[in-house]
């Protein structure tokens, strides 16, 4: 298990503990008891294809949020779609589909995903900012 009280969770402009726990009391009944902290994203490119904003870990039952969501420019909403987005990971496993291979982002999961309130807002702004 993680050592809790080593974990970032404040950052400059976010604090991910009550984000998780407005998602967590929201989306899952506050059920859910994993770990949150932010990580600093590291690329060898200049410009990575694609941003990664938030890990999970099922094995440490852990999740990670990208500190390049912690910015006055981000509205607390996306953070808080990250943070559901991958407490999503935590409820709706990953599938192996007909040919074998293991599905992470499959429909059952997306289905779930869109269930955030703000969905559409927060895609728009990711895609926006060239974050999808």
């Amino acid at each position: 298990t993680i050592a809790r009280d080593t974990l970032v969770t404040t950052g400059r402009y976010h604090d991910l503990v009550p984000i998780y726990d407005a998602v967590n009391a929201e989306y899952f009944g506050g059920e859910i008891d994993l770990a949150i902290t932010w990580f600093e994203a590291r690329s060898r490119r200049r410009r990575p294809r694609r941003v990664t904003l938030g890990q999970y870990c099922d094995v440490r039952q852990l999740i990670r949020v990208s500190s390049r969501l912690d910015s006055r420019k981000v509205p607390e909403r996306v953070v808080a779609f990250v943070v559901y987005h991958e407490m999503v990971h935590h409820v709706v496993p990953p599938v192996v589909d007909g040919a074998g291979r293991n599905r992470i982002h499959h429909r059952a999961f997306r289905e779930r995903e869109r269930a955030f309130s703000h969905y559409d807002e927060v895609r728009a702004w990711e895609k926006k900012h060239g974050w999808t």
